[in-house]
């Protein structure tokens, strides 16, 4: 396995001091969660790790940081998918910046999106599409910010990633980053 397949489709082992996982996946009847299909990847519990883009591959994570945190559930009776992102896992540390993002699929399968953050409460209003190969991108309405394009790719049962591009200041490129994801287990008690 090369080093770029290892990194994108092994399943590590949660870092240690990770919080462990809530494991509340919400509420959907099995017809909505057929609605919901698009981002079902995102419910439940993930460690999460930031990578840029070296030219030609991946950089690792950076060393002697903690991960974030990603937490998603069906919420809104059923009709929207909601996650948590934390900054810093918060096993490591208290409030180091969150956010919440609702999202819901309009009649069309556009996916709406509204994301809230803190410490500057600052909300942007997304939206995502499906792709040819059946993968959301998302990009962003408001406050507009030109040339920002997610894409989110499953990576099996218990991983997925999600790759953002952007422009700087003067609309130039800047390179790639991927956020990788990976399912913390439930622990049954």
């Amino acid at each position: 396995m090369t080093g770029l397949a290892f990194l994108l489709f092994s399943v590590p082992l949660p870092p240690e001091g990770i919080a462990p996982a809530a494991c509340e996946t919400g509420e959907a009847t099995p017809e909505q969660r057929e609605r919901l299909r698009d981002f079902d990847f995102l419910i439940g519990d993930f460690w999460v790790t930031g990578h840029m883009w070296l030219g030609t591959q991946w950089s690792p994570p950076r060393p002697n940081t903690p991960p974030s945190r990603w937490n998603g559930r069906y919420g809104l009776g059923g009709t929207a998918v909601i996650d948590e992102w934390f900054n810093v896992d918060p096993g490591f540390e208290e409030q180091k910046g969150s956010g919440v993002n609702v999202r819901m699929k309009r009649d069309d399968g556009v996916w709406e999106m509204v994301w809230l953050a803190q410490p500057s409460f600052s909300a942007q209003h997304l939206v995502a599409t499906i792709n040819d190969k059946g993968e959301p991108v998302m990009t962003q309405v408001h406050p507009e910010r030109k040339g920002f394009e997610a894409t989110f790719k499953r990576l099996g049962p218990d991983q997925w990633m999600r790759v953002h591009h952007a422009l700087d200041a003067e609309g130039n490129p800047l390179p790639p980053i991927m956020l990788k994801a990976t399912r913390i287990p439930c622990i049954e008690g």
